[in-house]
């Protein structure tokens, strides 16, 4: 019996001297901490469009969904990744006119997600966009065209009056001039249009924290 137990306890105490160590050459397991990289005012943002704009179903201060088109680095940590939600705003619209006067559209970034889900304000950069100005040259030749005609049929209508002379002719002239005039006068111009991807800049508006391993399951 006394050997039995004897025999136990060298087990027990080899078991013991064992666990001691393991204990003593495992490495700590520690818990992940935070890293928080300040922002700072002024860092460049880009982004892109994630919808087709057009100046025809659009009004001022309309939302306009963007996205981050690139990484926005601070020392070797993304804050501000590619692919993060981001919001603009169309801050002026002007619809197409007569004399063929195009539309036109601005529109600017106004904030962007961070890693950790907070809202970054952002001061955009304006993009514009302005319809092509050819319907609005031709509409100015139309329009001096028919002034042209109108004026010298007028004047020769008159000329012929003085001289008692047949004003018919003039008066076709006057007539056909007409057309073009009313033409140039009333044709309107082309839509603006920004297509999907097109990019834009921003700045970040003021300092703010972010914590980059906060993992933001938020869009």
């Amino acid at each position: 019996m006394e050997v039995k137990h004897s025999l136990t306890l060298k087990h027990l105490l080899l078991t013991i001297i064992l666990l001691i160590n393991l204990t003593a050459f495992a490495t700590p397991l520690s818990p992940v901490a935070t890293e928080k990289v300040v922002l700072k005012r002024g860092t460049p943002v880009t982004l892109r469009l994630l919808q087709d704009v057009n100046s025809v179903n659009i009004e001022e201060n309309n939302l306009i969904e963007l996205e981050v088109a690139l990484d926005v680095v601070v020392n070797t940590q993304a804050v501000i990744a590619t692919g993060a939600y981001a919001e603009g705003f169309v801050a002026e619209v002007k619809k197409k006119r007569l004399l063929g006067r195009g539309a036109s559209l601005e529109i600017r970034a106004s904030s962007a997600q961070a890693v950790d889900g907070q809202r970054v304000i952002l001061i955009g950069q304006p993009l514009v966009k302005k319809a092509d100005r050819k319907k609005r040259r031709f509409a100015l030749s139309l329009l001096w065209i028919g002034l042209g005609l109108v004026f010298g049929g007028g004047i020769g209508a008159i000329a012929a009056a003085i001289g008692s002379n047949s004003i018919g002719g003039w008066m076709v002239v006057l007539f056909i001039g007409l057309f073009p005039l009313l033409g140039g006068i009333l044709s309107s111009g082309r839509e603006a249009e920004l297509p999907l991807g097109t990019r834009l800049s921003a700045t970040v508006a003021e300092e703010i924290v972010i914590d980059v391993n906060f993992k933001s399951k938020a869009k």
